[in-house]
């Protein structure tokens, strides 16, 4: 098996001088030559000695993935409950989850399609422009007695943030938006702000 490498790689190497030699002028040939020589001299030990250790590479890896084989079933077992624990204790902190009517106290522009709401978060996708999605937030919004905050407001390629004061509790209202082709998909939360 080694001297099959070995055999390969001089062959490999032979082949590239081969090719260095053709695109060199007459001059430059004998500097490619001894270039080679020397690449093949440094390369052929590294190559026998990754041969070498191929076999211990793999006695050495066989037994770990045998025993990540049979470790899986535990895992899942372990994973399945964590995650329905999770699942449970976002359901507690977000409330019911309504999808296709707006539940939330936030309002919902004319056409709103994929609504789905909770006490906060509503998220939705409607067709309109960027533009006109931050004016009916600030119409809507402001209507109910929030202030934007238009150092907070921020708008870059494709999507905006806007911050708005006087939330329950002392929380802001935070609408973000992301154009998606036709469609603007809109995020409305509260969220407490330092």
């Amino acid at each position: 098996m080694n001297r099959k490498i070995a055999i390969m790689f001089g062959l490999v190497m032979l082949a590239a001088a081969m090719l260095a030699c053709a695109s060199l002028p007459f001059g430059g040939v004998q500097e490619a030559v001894e270039s080679a020589k020397e690449a093949a001299e440094t390369a052929q030990p590294l190559a026998l000695t990754a041969a070498a250790g191929a076999p211990e590479l793999v006695e050495t890896m066989q037994p770990l993935a045998l025993t990540a084989a049979a470790n899986a079933p535990e895992l899942l077992e372990t994973a399945q409950p964590a995650a329905a624990t999770a699942a449970a204790e976002a359901q507690e902190e977000l409330g019911e989850v309504s999808i296709g009517e707006n539940t939330s106290p936030f309002p919902v522009p004319e056409g709103a399609e994929n609504v789905m709401s909770t006490e906060s978060p509503l998220n939705f996708q409607v067709k309109m422009t960027l533009d006109a999605a931050m004016q009916y937030y600030r119409d809507q919004l402001g209507a109910q007695g929030l202030t934007e905050r238009a150092d907070l407001a921020s708008v870059e390629g494709g999507t905006f943030s806007m911050v708005f004061e006087g939330g329950p509790e002392g929380k802001s209202v935070v609408v973000q938006g992301v154009a998606l082709g036709e469609l603007m998909n809109i995020n409305v939360r509260y969220e407490e702000m330092d």
